[in-house]
């Protein structure tokens, strides 16, 4: 199944980007070239829709709940550790909310999808 969930997420992003499995079903990506949260929200949308439809699991649908957590630098850190961490306090508090929803670190944002 997570080599389902990468394909989904490699065929959401842009070739310039990148897909990363950081551990058990967490992933980061890794956006350059961005304009700000307007592209970042693009790109969520885009994942959550296609997380909409089950994945197929011993022949049975599957349905996975999909959260999302931002950092952007330069504005919230500039190192990959600090931005890693902001991302994942942005990320727990999607979770909170349920399926389908982005966070930026520092601020609360509206739910996407879901």
């Amino acid at each position: 199944m997570l080599i389902d969930v990468a394909g989904r997420l490699r065929a959401a992003v842009r070739d310039n980007d990148t897909v990363a499995r950081l551990g058990g079903d967490e992933f980061a990506i890794i956006q350059t070239g961005i304009t700000g949260q307007t592209d970042v929200s693009a790109l969520a949308r885009r994942i959550i829709e296609r997380f909409q439809s089950p994945f197929t699991v011993a022949d049975s649908p599957v349905v996975v709940g999909v959260s999302i957590g931002v950092a952007l630098a330069p504005g919230d850190a500039l190192g990959s550790d600090e931005l890693l961490q902001k991302a994942d306090t942005a990320l727990y508090r999607s979770k909170s909310g349920g399926r389908g929803q982005l966070s930026f670190f520092g601020e609360p944002h509206p739910p996407l999808g879901g």
